[in-house]
């Protein structure tokens, strides 16, 4: 055992109590630079006084952490120091705008995207204190630092619509409430930084010495989750629209289907659970309602569309779609149309499948299915 270990050990057993012992030795993999063993044969070796004069200690902490888990050797990169420490200054002059920003939501009550965005950030804490206690290093900042940023222009994006100074302070206090749980989250991985951040939150003490936040199941919504993937899923269809025709929209309709297609497809789903859905068998248990038997020839072609598909969706998905049943996508849609007219820069209209006065000159509405309404561009 090298000279470096043993002392590790003998070091902390001569300071510390037994409690603050190591529980244990993980042996990286070799660090490479641009895919080369670094030695001095090759004179490709960085000092690391060197390498945190010209990017920074964070920086380049994070840079190593994020190129491979533990086991794996590092391929360490200049461009991706340089694109670590640029995504860092971003992130500190975030912070300090929301430090800086009028809150206050004492008076109000979140909204829909408000309890997204909390819901996201305790998946987040789970996912992340999970892969800290596997260490799964790399997945932890990864989740911390990319896939939460995500999550928060996915929100900012969402409520830019959103004018009034209530919903405004609303925002901001929300915000201050998950950069406060994203530092110590990220403090494993960039201490410097965020210790920076939590001072200027006017705290006095270390983060480094604070409790770690805890997952809190009660403040995650799943059917808000879900509607939000529902929401994302109709802008990228119709951006795939515009995009294949070549369209410069001026009107937007959807067209949200019926309840008794949403009937239809729960029902196949329940028989995925246990069974491969069919035709038949789904037919017999359908034209049991007298509603279905009053038109049977629409419900016969749906089914035999839908079942080409249903039996390839995820068993997770099935339980998710299960447990949130007929999710309202009229509302959901006619909520969010604001957004949508923002994104595509055109007016946007919803309309039922049954709705008897619907504009729809091509008959769009009797493509429509659950989660995925139809859509016409004018």
């Amino acid at each position: 055992m090298p000279n470096h270990l043993t002392f590790f050990i003998f070091n902390h057993a001569a300071i510390f109590s037994e409690a603050l012992w190591p529980r244990q030795i993980v042996v990286t993999g070799s660090v490479l630079l641009d895919g080369k063993k670094m030695s001095k044969s090759l004179g490709n070796i960085i000092p690391l006084r060197e390498a945190v004069a010209k990017y920074g200690t964070d920086p380049f902490r994070l840079t190593i952490l994020s190129t491979a888990e533990l086991l794996q050797d590092v391929d360490f990169n200049a461009q991706l120091a340089k694109s670590c420490r640029e995504r860092l200054e971003r992130f500190y002059n975030f912070a300090i705008n929301i430090i800086n920003t009028e809150y206050d939501y004492e008076k109000s009550e979140f909204t829909t995207i408000d309890k997204w965005l909390l819901s996201r950030l305790h998946l987040r804490v789970k996912a992340i204190t999970d892969a800290m206690n596997n260490l799964r290093m790399r997945e932890a900042v990864h989740e911390a630092l990319y896939m939460l940023d995500q999550d928060i222009l996915w929100y900012l994006r969402r409520t830019s619509i959103e004018t009034s100074i209530e919903r405004k302070k609303v925002r901001s206090k929300l915000l201050y409430e998950v950069l406060k749980t994203r530092i110590f989250l990220l403090a494993p991985f960039i201490p410097h930084l965020c210790e920076e951040i939590w001072h200027e939150m006017g705290n006095t003490s270390f983060i480094s010495m604070a409790k770690w936040p805890t997952f809190d199941a009660v403040k995650v919504d799943r059917r808000v989750i879900e509607q939000e993937v529902f929401i994302k899923s109709i802008q990228g269809d119709t951006t795939h629209i515009i995009h294949v025709t070549k369209m410069k929209p001026k009107m937007i309709y959807y067209y949200t289907c019926t309840d008794w297609k949403w009937n239809v497809y729960l029902n196949a789903l329940k028989y995925t659970k246990t069974e491969t859905a069919r035709v038949d068998i789904l037919m017999k248990e359908i034209m049991l309602d007298q509603n279905m038997r009053n038109r049977v020839k629409q419900v016969s072609k749906y089914v035999r569309t839908m079942i080409k598909n249903i039996n390839k969706i995820p068993a997770e998905l099935v339980d998710k779609h299960l447990e949130n049943g007929i999710i309202g996508e009229f509302k959901i849609i006619k909520d969010t149309r604001d957004f949508y007219k923002q994104v595509f820069n055109a007016e946007v209209k919803v309309f039922r499948e049954e709705d008897l006065n619907r504009y729809d000159p091509m008959n769009r509405a009797q493509l429509s299915e659950p989660y995925r309404p139809a859509i016409y561009i004018e």
